[in-house]
């Protein structure tokens, strides 16, 4: 099934911390298509029951190391109601009896309750021993998850789908290791126009779409109200459209909002800025001044004095503007954190941490990211579900695969999964109104104007061996803006040359 001969990828670890990881995927040379339709589901007030044994989930954990069909029309679906579930209506034909559909995903606490309630509505509606069986990693990053991936590729025995983020999905697209999904959205006449065109957009290689988005999270502002009517301060406007929401706006509303004792120690900081990571950081403060990391081809490093000025900027807010923490004192505490315990008035986090923001003790709210001379922009990224090239079951795996994204399954993961899908976020946005965030809107603006990752699969080997290095003087004071991306141009151009995909 599997070609003797493997290549080989580095998969890099994503800098949630320091630690590396370097994953060598094994390929696979048959190459399959798949097949179609229509699939729906259940309402997110119901409790999930216990799940049963047709429907096991199986933990895997972390530290263990497509035929094609005749087109058929779309199945109709109801739309999900309070207290109701609502099961799969029009089993498709495709979906073979007694085989059990694997999905390798790293689920939390809360979303495997939910994922098991997924593959019970999925039982209930083929009496042909249809199933679907998570092969979840609790606690594990998705560097963890991909290294999982390519163990069990080359072992012989690969999950059917595989949840990941557009930077390891990208690598082993590079490599021909997922099934492209155009033959099928294209013969199935399958809708994309609920998901945002962004959650589509960043699993594209090649021009070819080898994945569909469970969840996508813009990163956007948000404010501790409570410290804003203490200083007296309006809230910043929550919409990205407000051209006088400056940088230069937004450093002096920091500066206002930070608080220091007689000795001058900093008590409360206007802003919580984040350096280490691209969403959020350096790729938010690059993308909204203009500045790009690559051309389009992805053949050469085009940061510029625009990039140059964005991370200047950033080394400002730290030890110009005194308004976020240093280095050294912003990893005692992580960013949330820091947020929630109302040492930093403002912070930028992806939308989706609304559950966990609400256990903060104070109100607060949503706002936008400030603009600098480029268009507005948001940064995030979320997860998509691919299939596995040359597995047993390619049509049945389609058929899963559309459920587990359909409108219906994303309203039901939307707390959980924040939205890829602009129904699920509408319905989501319905919930709970007297809770924050109160200026929802902005949320779904920042959906729309997402910035996605580089396309490309060297980048996480980009970022972590050369961006990440140079960028740790700026953050120290050590270098400027400017000469951190005189140096790092060169340095990603000698690598593009030598590593071209």
């Amino acid at each position: 099934m599997y070609s003797p001969e493997q290549q080989r990828v580095s998969i890099p670890r994503r800098r949630i911390t320091r630690r590396r990881y370097v994953v060598d995927v094994a390929i696979l040379a048959s190459t399959t298509i798949v097949a179609a339709c229509g699939s729906t589901l259940l309402s997110p007030t119901a409790a999930p029951p216990a799940p049963s044994p047709s429907n096991q989930t199986v933990s895997v954990k972390p530290t263990t190391p497509l035929l094609a069909q005749p087109a058929r029309p779309p199945t109709a679906t109801a739309p999900a109601t309070s207290g109701q579930l609502i099961p799969v209506t029009t089993p498709a034909p495709d979906v073979a009896g007694n085989v059990t559909t694997r999905i390798l995903i790293s689920a939390s606490v809360t979303d495997q309750p939910l994922l098991d309630k997924l593959s019970e509505q999925w039982a209930k509606a083929y009496s042909n021993g249809s199933t679907i069986q998570w092969v979840s990693m609790p606690g594990a990053s998705l560097p963890q998850v991909a290294e999982r991936l390519q163990t069990m590729i080359a072992g012989g025995d690969p999950p059917d789908l595989v949840s990941l983020e557009s930077g390891q999905t990208l690598q082993f697209c590079s490599k021909g290791a997922f099934a492209a999904l155009d033959p099928l959205i294209q013969r199935d006449h399958y809708d994309l126009s609920d998901f945002f065109e962004k959650g589509i957009q960043q699993y594209i290689w090649k021009g070819v779409t080898y994945t569909l988005p469970r969840g996508m999270s813009n990163q956007l502002i948000y404010v501790n109200v409570d410290k804003f009517k203490e200083a007296g301060l309006a809230l910043p406007p929550a919409d990205v459209n407000v051209a006088s929401w400056t940088w230069s706006a937004f450093a002096d509303l920091a500066q206002k909002l930070t608080r220091r004792d007689p000795s001058g120690r900093v008590t409360q900081y206007g802003f919580m800025l984040r350096t280490g990571q691209l969403r959020g950081g350096i790729g938010q403060w690059i993308w909204a001044n203009g500045g790009e990391f690559f051309n389009k081809d992805y053949t050469q490093c085009t940061l510029n004095d625009k990039a140059a000025a964005a991370l200047q900027f950033m080394q400002d807010l730290i030890y110009k503007y005194k308004v976020s923490p240093g280095p050294a004192e912003g990893n005692a505490i992580t960013f949330d954190d820091e947020f929630l315990t109302g040492r930093a008035a403002m912070i930028i986090a992806p939308a989706a941490n609304v559950q966990s923001y609400r256990k903060a003790k104070f109100d607060w709210d949503y706002a936008a990211n400030p603009r600098g001379d480029g268009p507005p922009v948001t940064t995030g990224g979320g997860q998509g579900l691919s299939i596995i090239k040359g597995i047993k079951q390619p049509a049945t795996a389609w058929e899963v695969l559309k459920y587990i994204v359909s409108p219906e399954s994303l309203k039901f993961m939307s707390a959980t999964w924040y939205p890829a899908r602009k129904s699920a976020l509408d319905y989501l946005e319905g919930l709970d109104p007297k809770l924050p965030p109160h200026r929802r809107d902005i949320a779904r603006q920042g959906q729309e104007i997402i910035h996605p990752d580089p396309a490309t699969p060297l980048w996480l080997q980009i970022d972590q061996q050369i961006i990440e290095k140079e960028l740790s003087l700026v953050w120290l004071d050590k270098e400027s803006g400017a000469e951190a991306v005189k140096k790092i141009v060169p340095q990603v151009n000698d690598f593009l040359q030598k590593n071209q995909p």
